[in-house]
Order: C-alpha cells, then sequence, then structure tokens
C-alpha cells in the first residue's frame, strides 16, 4: 500500500498513522486533530501517551474530552474537566471516574440535567435518595431537586405541572389521582426543606 501524502478525513490519517505508518507522525496527527473522536484514538492507539494538541482536539467535544482524561491522561485536569462540564451527563461521569470525588464545578455541570443532578448526588456526594411512597408499581424517590418515578427524573416544579403529560407520555401506566400526585409532590417539597447543602 502506498502512503498518503494528504488525507481526505480524520479517519484516514488516523488509520494511516495505525495501519501503514505504525507510528506517529506530525501531518497525520494535525489531521486526526480535526476530529474530537480521531485525536483520542490517535493519543490512545498511535501516540499512545498524552499530547496538548490531541488533548486540545479532544476537549472540543465533552465526551471525547471525557475518554481523554479516562483513557488517555488516566488523571483529572482543569482543562478536560471544563470541556467535560459542557455536558451534564459527562461532568456527573468526570466527578465519578476520575475525579472521584465532589467539586463545585462538576457539581454545578451535573445540575443542568435532572438525572445527572440526582446521579452525582446520590453516586459523587454519597447522598441517599428519599423514598416518598409509590405510584403504581413504581417506587418514588426525591433527592438534589429532582423528584424520581420508574427511569423518570424531573424536578419537583416540573413534576407538579406536567405529571400527567408524563405519565401518558412515557407510557408508565401511571393513573395517580390528584390527590396522591399532591401527597408525594408535597413530601418532596418537605424533604426539599431538609436537606442538607453538600
Amino acid at each position: 500500500m502506498t502512503r498518503p501524502t494528504t488525507f481526505d478525513s480524520p479517519l484516514g490519517a488516523y488509520c494511516c498513522a495505525r495501519d501503514v505508518d505504525k507510528a506517529p507522525r506530525d501531518d497525520t496527527r494535525a489531521a486526526a486533530c480535526a476530529s474530537p473522536g480521531y485525536a483520542h484514538l490517535y493519543a490512545l492507539n498511535v501516540d499512545r501517551r498524552p499530547r496538548d494538541d490531541t488533548r486540545a482536539a479532544a476537549c472540543r467535544d465533552p465526551y471525547w474530552a471525557y475518554h481523554y482524561a479516562c483513557y488517555v491522561d488516566r488523571r483529572p485536569r482543569d482543562d478536560t474537566r471544563a470541556a467535560a462540564c459542557a455536558s451534564p451527563h459527562y461532568a456527573y461521569a468526570y466527578a465519578r471516574y476520575v475525579d472521584e470525588c465532589p467539586r463545585d464545578d462538576t457539581r454545578q455541570a451535573a445540575c443542568g440535567d435532572p438525572l445527572a443532578a440526582y446521579d452525582y448526588a446520590r453516586d459523587v456526594d454519597g447522598r441517599k435518595p428519599v423514598r416518598l411512597g409509590k405510584v403504581g408499581v413504581y417506587e418514588v424517590t426525591y433527592l438534589a431537586g429532582v423528584v424520581n418515578v420508574g427511569c423518570q427524573y424531573r424536578t419537583v416544579d416540573d413534576w407538579a405541572e406536567n405529571w400527567r403529560t408524563y405519565a401518558e407520555a412515557e407510557g408508565l401506566g401511571l393513573e395517580p389521582t390528584p390527590a396522591d400526585v399532591e401527597a408525594l409532590l408535597e413530601a418532596a417539597r418537605a424533604a426539599a426543606g431538609k436537606e442538607a447543602t453538600p
């Protein structure tokens, strides 16, 4: 196979470095860095070490920044953390699996999504969900401003306003009475009032 002198895609550059050159080169690395994913793969499988240029490219996407921190750097860094914090879910994952401890920046980013906020409070902060009761066959719990019913995670206010729509749209088979919902929401508000700031 003849080695190309230019690369039409980050994939082509990455594959050339991995399969043809079997070694890193500045030209293939630069071409691979046009894509956050191929920059990560280049660092992992071709360079086999972290570099500023591949890290910077990976940090253009929260998913790849998180994976770069996990598998290439294998340690937390401010730049990969900041990039991961652009997504509530990757902020949570970064705190849990890279930092392995809570931080204000990752917590704040995780709070941008109810599921990530709930998971962060439970898995990173080490807080326990409060059991509020049941709706149908589903346990209802509360944690960090979020009510969980089945696999649905919504803020207390969101559930209060839209519970009927969510129950119908998600096919949960829930038919609670308004009184049941109000009792659960009152319990959630009471739990919120008692909730300690982490």
